[in-house]
């Protein structure tokens, strides 16, 4: 499993975007980015319609993030909003405290 560093809160640009799950329309062909698949029956991805609009949100997430003024988290409450630096590529993204796992650490759902 990969490690996080988590920052509280969002940045404000971040904060105003809605995060909710999105369904794909019916019988209608759409373009989507496969980002993470277990098996060809469970996976997920993100809609390529709106993705410009994602890509000043990351980059004020990371450098909210990355900057003096983001501290990390002295109690860890299921369900807060963070952002996470995944260990694997070492970009920051939007995630949600699930549980601590000792030592400064948590489990975050990106």
């Amino acid at each position: 499993k990969a490690g996080v560093a988590v920052r509280e809160g969002v940045p404000a640009q971040a904060q105003a975007v809605s995060i909710e799950q999105a369904a794909l329309p019916g019988k209608e062909m759409t373009e989507v980015e496969v980002t993470f698949a277990i098996d060809p029956g469970e996976f997920w991805c993100h809609s390529y319609v709106g993705r410009t609009a994602l890509a000043p949100v990351m980059e004020a997430l990371k450098a909210h993030c990355e900057s003096p003024a983001a501290r990390p988290f002295r109690k860890v409450q299921a369900g807060a909003l963070c952002g996470a630096k995944y260990s694997v590529d070492g970009e920051w993204y939007r995630g949600r405290l699930e549980r601590a796992a000792g030592s400064g650490r948590a489990s975050v759902y990106f």
